[in-house]
């Protein structure tokens, strides 16, 4: 087998071989759209915050691994536990949360991540799957770029 291969922007006559490749891993995810526009030109909202698609290819431009970057938000919660009371708290916690999410839509994101330490995952992660939140099962590793 012929390991020989260059690094290129992908390119939407790429996508069919880029679905094949993912249906072939047999992942439990759906594969995002890749493109903001299809191929009548439309936007497909999902599609714009895929920002990074690039592809090994072999020596028959023939695409062989991908990888597409998403950008999202990375949510930072920091409160001042002496000021009011748990009820008037979380009263203001939820209009900033909409809040924000109205900030983060409006500037065309589409997601939000938060890292939610050990000692405060279970109570407040409730209340975040409460607000429509969801628990991820895949295991977030990050690094600097």
């Amino acid at each position: 087998m012929d390991a020989s291969h260059k690094i290129r922007w992908l390119e939407r006559s790429d996508e069919t071989e880029i679905k094949r490749i993912f249906a072939a891993q047999n992942l439990d995810c759906i594969l995002p759209p890749m493109f903001p526009q299809n191929e009548e030109g439309h936007t497909k909202s999902r599609a714009r915050n895929v920002i990074v698609r690039v592809g090994a290819v072999d020596s028959n431009n023939h695409v062989r691994m991908a990888i597409l970057g998403h950008r999202t938000v990375e949510a930072y919660f920091l409160i001042d536990r002496d000021w009011a009371t748990p009820g008037e708290r979380y009263g203001a916690f939820l209009e900033l949360h909409n809040y924000a999410c109205a900030v983060g839509s409006q500037l065309g994101y589409e997601d939000v991540q938060a890292l939610i330490p050990p000692a405060v995952e279970k109570p407040f992660g409730r209340r975040l799957l409460s607000l429509g939140w969801g628990r991820n099962l895949w295991a977030c590793y990050s690094r600097e770029l």
